[in-house]
């Protein structure tokens, strides 16, 4: 754990792909909010990831040397983060199927023992 005052990695999981949604601008409140107060934060964006449909979760790879390299590449930048925030959207009284398949294809493990932080916002009625 890091010395109270120190600067913390955040990172930020926008859940939508929508191409008017809210999901970028709620994502970019949080990251000014967070950078406020002088905490790293990357915004982990799948509209901007493109990474197509993936094909099996990295940890279900028998074979390391499969693993796409974008899986290796985000699931090191998980591991490394002190806390995440997951920006999603109602989606059918669920969360977004854009937050669960971007977040689904890591393991549990590299998530584990950091604080996380759920925004949700809805369109309302």
């Amino acid at each position: 754990m890091t010395a109270q005052g120190s600067q913390l990695r955040f990172l930020v999981f926008v859940g939508s792909v929508r191409r008017n949604g809210m999901a970028a601008r709620v994502g970019r409140f949080v990251q000014k909010l967070l950078e406020t107060r002088h905490h790293s934060v990357e915004v982990l964006d799948p509209k901007e990831l493109n990474l197509g449909e993936v094909i099996q979760p990295l940890h279900f790879y028998s074979n390391p040397r499969q693993v796409p390299a974008i899986l290796h590449h985000i699931n090191e930048k998980i591991k490394a983060a002190d806390g995440f925030v997951v920006v999603a959207a109602e989606y059918n009284s669920a969360i977004s199927p854009a937050s669960s398949s971007l977040m689904g294809n890591f393991p549990q493990s590299s998530y584990a023992y950091r604080p996380s932080a759920i925004v949700t916002y809805s369109a309302g009625e």
